[in-house]
């Protein structure tokens, strides 16, 4: 398992799933929610926006391309919530 907040800049390693730290507003409220997304999902989405990196299986996604990803990262749904983590985690 493995996390990417906020759609930062990352390296992106070869794991069974992501929690992703999503942070948006709904209603004119700061919404902060963890979401845990299986890996092959995950590659899925960002497929375009990901590069090979020099570590074995790993994938990065650049500065200028983490700008543009940040509301389809916001978007992306799980069946399976985790609430928990940002008391853990902060965000």
């Amino acid at each position: 398992m493995a996390s990417w907040f906020q759609h930062i800049p990352t390296i992106i390693p070869p794991v069974d799933f992501f929690v992703l730290g999503e942070e948006y507003y709904s209603w004119f409220k700061k919404v902060k929610e963890s979401v845990l997304v299986e890996y092959a999902s995950l590659i899925k989405t960002f497929e375009t926006d990901l590069e090979a990196y020099d570590l074995e299986g790993c994938k990065i996604i650049y500065p200028d391309k983490a700008g543009r990803i940040g509301k389809t990262f916001n978007l992306i749904n799980s069946t399976m919530k985790t609430n928990f983590f940002p008391s853990i985690v902060p965000m």
